[in-house]
């Protein structure tokens, strides 16, 4: 019990040695962690793959194109997986 103790206790401490702060691009977020902040308003580097791309916005609906080729409208999906389909695994960004 102590060993699979110990175990998780440095498998947490590597894990934040390893996992971003956010706070400068040598140290990003990944998107999971991005998503998990909640939006508390606050700006971070985040790190992920672009996944998809935000097309329009009719009927208060959101349309996503989830397919390359985009074609460049500078606000895209991105994600920690690039072959993710699920949009609550993704975060939008506008570069």
């Amino acid at each position: 019990m102590k060993k699979a103790l110990l175990s998780i206790a440095l498998s947490a401490f590597v894990f934040s040695l390893i996992a971003g702060t956010g706070l400068s691009a040598d140290s990003p977020l990944t998107v999971s962690q991005a998503l998990a902040k909640k939006n508390d308003r606050k700006s971070y580097y985040v790190n992920g793959y672009i996944v998809g791309e935000y097309r329009d916005y009719s009927n208060n609906k959101h349309f996503y194109n989830i397919a390359p080729p985009f074609d460049g409208t500078s606000a895209y999906l991105i994600a920690d997986d690039i072959d993710e389909i699920d949009l609550s695994k993704m975060m939008p960004v506008q570069i």
